[in-house]
């Protein structure tokens, strides 16, 4: 089978290697879609937390990443029993151990063992993928609901995500929101806002191309340049109060200074977007909070339920297809990642079988 390969460089060796087996607990799945995730881009510079510099701390090389997908099982083991020949299936990518405390407490996304497709085995840039029995197991191989296309459903873990940071953070029905950062994962937290009950869903976005091609999406009911002004025209828009819930959906750290102004009285402000690791120390002025009465929270990841939840909004409300703006095969990998690093883009597809 044809898989990209990341070895340690800044490029994918795209080559032919055997086709992996399948376990007896096991399934083959022939990769339909594999998204480029901001996450992927942080491994391919040998910035992500998993990584040390040089020193790959989760990832044995030679390893095939990509943890967003979808396919079609073509294999199923003996002792497989929900999954058969010919479901559409997504693998959820992170697999929790089932056992610790955090599993215990149904926190799976915070699993002390926690085990990631791409990082712990091979993943989704490849024309096939041996999900092992352990995520069988663990419930971590969802079938794709009827009216859902494969290129929708491999969003199913951003999606996921953005569920659990709506979990974290609650909005208000009729109440008012604002997300920093346009790209796909800011406007799933749009998209999922408003089908809470979000009355006023406000995008700030710092580069005009971006904010420009986000702003056809028509997810958010404003779009505003995050410059010098943005603060005070979020303030008019919010009668004054600010907003209900403010989501930092980038990796910048400015921004959780700029959201604590942003909040209202009694709202919540969630750290969506992981900070760089050399960067991740912020001056917060605490008063904002105390005198506000705000929360604040994190949101890290997502776990199996969320993304099945994920699969059943996109039947019905959540509309993805808009959020796709690329699809490449998977001998233009390269190309596909150079596009990703320059931005203006939303949701790249890697089509391994194309």
């Amino acid at each position: 089978m044809l898989a990209a390969q990341f070895n340690g460089s800044p490029e994918f060796l795209v080559k032919d290697i055997p086709t992996p087996k399948c376990e007896e607990g096991g399934i083959l799945v022939k990769v339909d879609s594999c998204a480029i995730c901001g996450t992927d881009l942080k491994v391919l510079r040998q910035q992500d937390v998993k990584i040390e510099g040089k020193k790959q701390r989760n990832m044995k090389l030679p390893i095939i990443t990509g943890h967003e997908l979808s396919g079609t099982a073509v294999q199923v083991g003996k002792k497989v029993k929900d999954i058969t020949v010919g479901d559409r299936v997504v693998v959820f990518a992170s697999i929790p151990c089932g056992h610790c405390h955090y599993c215990e407490l149904g926190y799976y996304e915070m699993c002390m063992s926690l085990s990631v497709v791409a990082y712990d085995f091979d993943g989704g840039f490849a024309q096939y993928m041996a999900v092992p029995a352990h995520a069988v197991d663990m419930d971590c191989v969802l079938k794709v609901p009827d009216g859902v296309s494969l290129e929708n459903a491999s969003l199913a873990e951003p999606i996921s995500c953005a569920i659990n940071g709506l979990e974290l953070s609650p909005v208000r029905m009729g109440g008012s929101m604002v997300v920093i950062g346009g790209g796909p994962i800011g406007n799933f937290l749009i998209e999922l806002g408003k089908i809470y009950g979000v009355k006023t869903a406000i995008m700030l976005e710092k580069m005009p191309e971006q904010l420009m091609l986000v702003s056809k999406t028509g997810s958010a009911d404003h779009y505003l340049l995050n410059d010098g002004n943005a603060n005070e025209k979020i303030y008019n828009l919010t009668d004054g109060l600010g907003a209900d819930l403010v989501v930092t959906a980038c990796s910048v750290p400015v921004v959780q200074k700029q959201a604590l102004n942003l909040v209202a009285k009694r709202g919540y402000v969630n750290f969506f977007g992981g900070l760089p690791r050399a960067n991740s120390v912020v001056e917060l002025d605490t008063n904002l909070i105390h005198y506000k009465e705000c929360a604040v929270v994190g949101t890290h990841g997502s776990c199996a339920r969320h993304a099945r939840t994920a699969l059943k909004l996109m039947q019905k409300e959540i509309g993805i297809s808009k959020y796709i703006s690329d699809r490449y095969p998977l001998s233009k990998i390269n190309e596909a990642f150079a596009g990703a690093f320059k931005g203006n883009r939303l949701k790249i597809l890697i089509k391994p079988n194309l």
